[in-house]
C-alpha cells in the first residue's frame, strides 16, 4: 500500500460517506476540481443508491420534492 493508493480511498470513502466533492476538494487541497474527481472511485452502492433514489422521485403520482423549471 502506498500514500497515493490510501489517497484515493481517503477521497472516494469520504464521497460515500456523502461528504460534498468541493469539501472533499479543500480537505485534500486539490486547486481543481478535476483533479479531486480523478481520485474518486465511485462504489458500487453508491450508483445503485442513486438510480434507487431517481427511481423513488419519479414513480411517485406527483412528485412533492422536484419542482417543475
Amino acid at each position: 500500500m502506498t500514500p497515493h493508493s490510501c489517497r484515493h480511498t481517503y477521497v472516494s470513502q469520504m464521497q460515500a460517506l456523502g461528504v460534498d466533492l468541493s469539501t472533499i476538494q479543500s480537505l485534500v487541497g486539490h486547486a481543481e476540481i478535476d483533479m479531486t474527481e480523478h481520485y474518486l472511485h465511485v462504489q458500487d452502492p453508491i450508483r445503485q443508491d442513486a438510480v434507487n433514489r431517481f427511481s423513488d422521485a419519479f414513480s411517485q403520482p406527483s412528485p412533492t420534492n422536484l419542482k417543475v423549471i
